[in-house]
């Protein structure tokens, strides 16, 4: 029997995690890759940014992070609760489990995350411009690992925000599985149409270890953006800083059953039973059903716990029991193809300018 499951002691840090080991570092000879920037008067050759390369455009640290609060985010489905109700993000309770540790993670410099604005025209204020925001994993680039200067240049340095690309986050090493196309209009930015995308896990099994890209379905994005008359290199107009900016999305039930529960390691309250292999969605479904229709059958799933506090029965929109995949794995019925419903989440954040000078690969 397969036996799901991420190391982790909670689920944000991890679906966003470098990827990367501690002594895995740019410029070792190991893993680095040295990227070769694009002159400034190079002109733009990538249509809307969506497949230029990693790091040449404009790129952003966020230094604030973490999962939005009730009411912020997205209506992903147009279906409204009650007039006026119409924003997805039934996970938001997950904040209050995990915004701590998102916190402690940016500041020790082991929980950053880029976005990339690809495909800026100059000047960047003009109006209604096209572009694509990427959305990946980094590293910092200091060797040895200096948090420090990860957001701001401390008294006494010189520099900052220099980072790597995290290679697990991109697909086939070239692009983030994250791009998702966008417009950029009198300093506001907004996503031009839902996008899936995926973050790239550790998934466990009894007898293999994989990364596997986890779907995040109906993505959307926006911020507001920071101007000054030139860059932080004196060069060009830039945006010096993303704020109040919003990542939406649905996850798949199915993703959720693929990632540990990391409660269970400890008898509490949020796992009553130790169960070392019960996982996010059993955790998540002791206080929600999935929220967002993503296969368009009519209607929602539903998700019923057993005693022991893992996913035993699966009852698809037409109220019928579906079967599991595997024999004698009850919890197995959320990977049949039908099961395709899932759950709202949001994502708040804010970043500062920053650079990726290389991608970084694991061993």
């Amino acid at each position: 029997m397969r036996s799901w499951g991420l190391s982790s002691v909670a689920l944000l840090p991890l679906l966003f995690s470098t990827g990367c080991e501690t002594e895995c570092v740019g410029g070792n000879g190991q893993c680095g890759l040295t990227l070769t920037p694009r002159p400034p008067e190079a002109p733009v050759l990538w249509t809307s940014g969506m497949d230029a390369p990693v790091g040449t455009g404009l790129v952003f640290i966020l230094d604030t992070f973490g999962v939005a609060a009730e009411g912020k985010g997205f209506d992903l489905d147009g279906r409204c609760r009650s007039p006026g109700d119409c924003v997805d993000n039934a996970l938001h309770e997950l904040g209050s489990l995990g915004n701590d540790q998102i916190r402690q993670g940016l500041l020790g410099g082991e929980t950053l995350l880029i976005i990339e604005i690809a495909g800026l025209d100059v000047p960047i204020d003009q109006d209604d411009q096209d572009i694509t925001i990427k959305f990946y994993a980094g590293r910092d680039a200091d060797d040895p690992f200096f948090p420090a200067n990860n957001f701001h240049v401390p008294r006494g340095e010189t520099t900052c925000c220099e980072f790597e690309a995290n290679g697990d986050a991109l697909d086939g090493g070239e692009q983030p599985y994250i791009r998702i196309p966008a417009r950029l209009n009198r300093g506001k930015l907004t996503s031009r149409e839902p996008t899936t995308g995926a973050v790239k896990l550790t998934i466990k099994s009894s007898d293999s270890e994989t990364r596997e890209p986890i779907p995040v379905e109906r993505l959307h994005i926006t911020a507001r953006v920071e101007t000054s008359p030139t860059d932080r290199h004196g060069s060009r107009r830039s945006i010096l800083r993303l704020e109040d900016v919003l990542l939406g999305g649905a996850i798949p039930s199915a993703s959720l059953a693929m990632l540990d529960n990391p409660y269970c390691r400890t008898l509490n309250q949020l796992c009553p039973r130790q169960l070392p292999t019960s996982t996010m969605l059993d955790l998540v479904t002791t206080f929600l059903q999935p929220d967002v229709d993503l296969d368009g059958e009519p209607g929602l799933e539903n998700l019923e716990l057993g005693w022991s506090g893992r996913l035993e029965r699966c009852v698809n929109e037409r109220g019928e029991v579906v079967a599991p995949l595997r024999a004698g794995d009850p919890s197995s019925c959320i990977f049949q193809p039908e099961m395709g419903d899932g759950y709202s989440v949001a994502l708040f954040g804010a970043g500062v300018e920053a650079s990726v000078v290389g991608i970084n690969y694991k061993d």
